[in-house]
């Protein structure tokens, strides 16, 4: 289904790291005839920022908005990884 959908960004996040991350990440980029895969837009993004219910989920909104508008916002301070 996501596939049909052809995304322009996806977003990867989990609470194991790095390299289940990759490996995830490199699972998509088979897909080449996605608009997210041809434009290097396939981010990692810390599960801290974004799958926890504290403060710092106000810093993951603006991460993710930085990500899928990144002409509109300026990237705040926890980073994705491209």
């Amino acid at each position: 289904m996501v596939i049909d959908l052809r995304p322009e960004v996806i977003i990867i996040t989990s609470m194991a790291r790095q390299t289940v991350f990759e490996a995830v990440k490199r699972e998509w980029q088979q897909w080449e005839g996605l608009p997210a895969v041809k434009n290097k837009r396939i981010y990692l993004v810390d599960s801290n920022v974004l799958d926890r219910p504290t403060p710092r989920l106000v810093d993951g909104l603006e991460l993710l908005a930085s990500l899928i508008h990144p002409d509109g916002f300026k990237p705040p301070s926890p980073k994705a990884q491209p």
